[in-house]
């Protein structure tokens, strides 16, 4: 097209580059959306096409300086050292370099689409959500239909459905409080199937986690939830008593939480890990080493040495253990560290907001909170499907400290 001047006018409609960004905030919401069924990893891959795609148009690459970024460099640093001292040195070299792409396309993109559009966070927040409530309404017909044991979905088991669920559940008592007009009850709702189908996974560390995350949300919004909390606790309680043989199971699965007996095999796995850590203290034997060295060879005369599954296991149930075993003082400092980092990003969110948006920053606080406490019990954020979530409620947290800050700083 041509002016009457002469010169071309700008071509309609949007450039390459806002496309591009358009199509990331689309993934961002698929992902979300997809990430309690277990399918969080396909989201992943088609963001790193569109993060490859933004790279070849503005020929830079795609990333957003964050206060996380040193915490996050030491954490890789240190794996990365530690697989070049491995014996497992391919294994342990090939996992860092996946647990880096991996922090690259799940904590980096969400990070920028929030620092520019701060909007973007509540719509994200409920795909979240509504996510976690049509996974867990497939895990209930599945489990009643199959007759199943525990509530699963093909692409996670119990202990990562639990994971998933526990997080839905949090972010659903949030968006009760974001929300005044009638859909606040439909999102109530969805909390009840979500509970339903985290009970059914019979994942004792999820339901502490989730014990943990709730706790957490009441404290932080204690005058407005307490109504939910107590309508939902009357549901959950008739619910059981009408399940029977059900209501049965769940019991022991309860009282077995502090049962040493019943959780012997946990303690095997914390002293194996606390045997291979011991072997390497400084760097650790290599990030996804912990199936190749347990169980240890001073607990191989024990009982569960000796079983199949046992000697199978991937990883610790203990996510501490787990690093302090595959990254030694350094790996697990560089971990904790980010963690407290994170979780102190958060707090100051928490702190410097009202309304809203102080109920956002609850929620996803407290199921940050409640992730990291099923993580002593269990390994799931280790898997790049289920670590994705931490990663995205670390950008949450880091972007909206950086967004107070400035907002302070204006003022």
């Amino acid at each position: 097209m041509v002016t009457a001047a002469g010169d071309a006018a700008p071509a309609a409609g949007i450039g390459a580059p806002e496309i591009v960004r358009r199509i990331q905030y689309g993934v961002l919401l698929g992902t979300a959306a997809f990430y309690s069924a277990g399918y969080a990893a396909v989201g992943l891959v088609a963001m790193l096409a569109a993060l490859v795609a933004e790279a070849i148009v503005t020929r830079r690459l795609p990333w957003r300086r964050s206060a996380l970024d040193p915490y996050l460099g030491a954490f890789v640093g240190g794996f990365v050292l530690s697989g070049l001292l491995s014996t497992y040195r391919s294994v342990a070299i090939g996992s860092a370099v996946l647990a880096a792409l991996s922090i690259y396309v799940s904590y980096g993109p969400l990070y920028r689409a929030t620092s520019d559009d701060q909007r973007f966070l509540i719509p994200y927040l409920w795909t979240w959500y509504i996510g976690g409530v049509l996974a867990a309404g497939v895990a209930i017909v599945l489990f009643v239909v199959q007759h199943a044991a525990q509530a699963t979905l093909p692409a996670l088991g119990p202990n990562g459905l639990g994971s998933t669920l526990l997080v839905a559940l949090i972010l659903g008592g949030g968006m009760v409080l974001t929300t005044r007009s009638l859909l606040r009850y439909a999102a109530g709702i969805g909390v009840l199937v979500v509970a339903i189908a985290l009970a059914f996974t019979t994942s004792r560390g999820a339901w502490l986690g989730a014990a943990s995350g709730l706790l957490a949300l009441l404290l932080l919004s204690w005058r407005r939830l307490w109504r939910v909390f107590l309508a939902a606790g009357v549901v959950i309680v008739v619910s059981l008593a009408l399940m029977g043989p059900e209501a049965a199971v769940l019991k022991k699965k309860v009282v077995s939480i502090v049962s040493i007996h019943k959780n012997e095999g946990r303690v095997f796995l914390a002293r194996s890990a606390l045997a291979i850590a011991a072997d390497h203290p400084l760097v650790g034997s290599g990030l996804n080493t912990f199936v190749l060295l347990h169980p240890h060879p001073s607990l191989a005369g024990e009982r569960f040495a000796k079983k199949p599954a046992a000697r199978a296991t991937p990883y610790a149930h203990n996510v501490l253990l787990n690093m302090a075993a595959e990254g030694g003082l350094l790996g697990l400092g560089a971990f904790m560290a980010m963690l407290i980092r994170g979780g102190v990003a958060g707090w100051r969110w928490y702190a410097a907001s009202s309304g809203p948006d102080r109920a956002a920053c609850a929620a996803v606080l407290a199921a940050f909170l409640g992730l990291l406490v099923h993580q002593q019990f269990d390994g799931t954020v280790l898997s790049v499907h289920i670590g994705a979530g931490l990663w995205f409620l670390l950008a949450i947290m880091m972007v909206n400290e950086a967004r107070v800050r400035r907002v302070r700083s204006v003022r």
